[in-house]
């Protein structure tokens, strides 16, 4: 086998913010399923704001995200995590008592959600009881807009932690 010189010379490709940098998909939740492309410079902005808006700490931040990693928002919340140089805890399929027990095994800080499991947090009759959920500090929920009503009953079950809304 030869060296890259007796391969051939590649050849240089401009690449541009405004290019795509990957196609993912979107289940619908608020119109039909579609392809959504992200560009270089959507990455670019999300790594970006990330470090624009948090604010310097104390403790590293500890990052869970159970959204699938082909959605815009799983993808985009797990490669923003580890630009910032953040821990990120991952997770296979869903499952709440996982995810419960993953925020107080590893003191999750941050957590990306989808409203389903918003909802579930706050009004799961005894369904968190039991769990030590006191290291949240954030929670993002993106897909769909959460009603009025979902967002003051978590935040009075949840008095410490901001919920976010992403669109």
């Amino acid at each position: 086998m030869g060296s890259p010189a007796h391969c051939g010379e590649l050849e240089g490709v401009n690449v541009y913010q405004s290019d795509p940098a990957a196609i993912l998909y979107s289940s619908g939740t608020t119109g039909l399923v579609k392809g959504v492309v992200l560009t270089h410079r959507n990455f670019t902005f999300v790594v970006a704001a990330g470090h624009a808006l948090r604010a310097a700490r104390m403790t590293p931040a500890v990052c869970f995200c159970p959204m699938p990693y082909f959605h815009v928002y799983g993808l985009t919340y797990f490669a923003r995590a580890l630009a910032m140089g953040e821990t990120v805890v991952s997770m296979g399929r869903f499952d709440m008592k996982t995810m419960l027990t993953a925020i107080q095994e590893f003191r999750i800080t941050h957590m990306a959600l989808a409203p389903p499991v918003v909802v579930l947090m706050t009004k799961g009759p005894g369904l968190i009881d039991g769990y030590d959920l006191s290291s949240l500090e954030v929670v993002g929920c993106g897909g769909a807009p959460l009603r009025k009503s979902v967002v003051e009953l978590f935040q009075q079950r949840f008095p410490n932690v901001i919920l976010g809304q992403v669109s």
